[in-house]
């Protein structure tokens, strides 16, 4: 069976797949963008095509005898980042975000979940837009789910009970053991709480997944808090986000290793990141 690919070429030759062996095949949840045909059928074998994007083809988007498109499979430019640079993750905008079906994989390419109401096609599920300003907490694409709003470093008081202004330092102390607690269960402080406080975000955690747009949790924020101490994150927060800033200063960090700078945390960066962990 074949489930979740992305298959780019723009030159149009050659097939995205070619099915031409025997037995039941199903074809799932693909995007196949260029080639002279995107998916093309050469023998008699039953085939369950469905939930897939083809695009570009030179020929035909779905060819051979007897084949045609899938109920839900589109055809529709999938709005990839930058195929250009080999960027094949989604857009926000992309007609392939949520237009997928169930398989028997629950995350995709780089380990991420299924993110919406449904899969999406293709090898990346989308997470975030790279533009996005937002690196502080993750958007919500899911009904009823709110974003996390951290509060603002800039900020120098809050209103206190009766409206009296009560500045935003002794707010942090006078809640020193909450805060303390808070960090021990693997709640990701703000840098700002952390300096009041004099704590430090804990560098323990062992680089174990593949970390990407939309990552969150601590091995997070010890990878930006590494990737901080070396010049390369520089947003003002640690944040615990993978966000845009986080996934250009990795790209920074791999290039100065001699690693592709793809932004992402695979077996080559976890392992020089996981080498500099005390």
């Amino acid at each position: 069976n074949i489930y979740n690919n992305t298959l780019y070429n723009p030159s149009q030759q050659g097939s995205g797949i070619n099915l031409d062996t025997t037995g039941t095949i199903l074809v799932q949840n693909n995007i196949i963008y260029g080639f002279e045909n995107g998916i093309f059928k050469s023998v008699s074998t039953p085939i369950t095509e469905d939930h897939s994007l083809v695009y570009g083809a030179g020929n035909a988007n779905w060819s051979g005898t007897g084949f045609t498109q899938g109920t839900n499979s589109i055809s529709a430019d999938p709005l990839f980042i930058d195929a250009e640079n080999n960027d094949f993750r989604l857009q926000g905008s992309s007609p392939a975000i949520n237009a997928g079906t169930t398989t028997p994989y629950a995350t995709d390419y780089l380990g991420n979940s299924q993110y919406g109401p449904a899969r999406d096609m293709g090898a990346y599920e989308y997470q975030s837009d790279p533009d996005s300003e937002q690196e502080e907490s993750r958007p919500s694409r899911r009904s009823g789910q709110s974003a996390v709003r951290v509060v603002s470093p800039l900020a120098n008081s809050v209103a206190g009970e009766g409206g009296v202004a009560t500045t935003l330092t002794q707010l942090i102390l006078e809640n020193r053991d909450l805060f303390v607690k808070a960090q021990e269960q693997g709640i990701v402080l703000p840098a700002f709480i952390l300096e009041t406080l004099g704590l430090q975000t804990p560098l323990s955690t062992t680089f174990t997944r593949p970390l990407s747009l939309g990552s969150s949790g601590p091995d997070v924020s010890a990878l930006q808090q590494i990737l901080k101490e070396k010049g390369f994150y520089t947003y003002p927060t640690i944040t615990g986000y993978y966000g845009p800033v986080t996934l250009q200063a990795v790209a920074d960090y791999q290039k100065s290793l001699g690693l592709e700078s793809l932004g992402y945390v695979g077996p080559a960066t976890r392992a020089a990141l996981n080498a500099v962990i005390p």
